[in-house]
């Protein structure tokens, strides 16, 4: 359930009125979490929050290590790394990462494939 409450002034486009909206509880909550998370928020999450987030979000790519296919995940400005198994096929680790963290690791790195 959505509530607004008065006291963010935005300005409507087509009058010289203005409409004061917050968002309150729950949903304002959400989107602090979801718009603004950072890796290290993320790891405190419980593991369904953790998918929830990397659900929500976009494969942008993926990359292999000896042990592990790993795929890149965008949820707005956080990355995450899904590290499955390839013998298994179970999920090992999420990884979330800054921008900045995510280009040390993918700056000159070979078999790397973007989506």
């Amino acid at each position: 359930m959505l509530f607004l409450t008065p006291t963010l002034p935005t300005l409507l486009p087509a009058t010289n009125y203005y409409i004061g909206l917050t968002l309150t509880g729950e949903i304002f909550s959400w989107l602090l979490l979801h718009a603004y998370m950072t890796p290290e928020q993320f790891h405190k999450l419980d593991e369904t929050q953790q998918a929830e987030i990397v659900g929500e979000g976009t494969h942008i790519g993926d990359r292999r290590d000896e042990e592990h296919i790993i795929f890149l995940y965008q949820n707005n400005d956080l990355y995450i790394e899904v590290y499955l198994n390839k013998q298994h096929g179970v999920i090992k680790k999420l990884q979330a990462l800054s921008r900045s963290e995510l280009l040390d690791i993918y700056t000159f790195r070979t078999g790397f494939s973007i989506k």
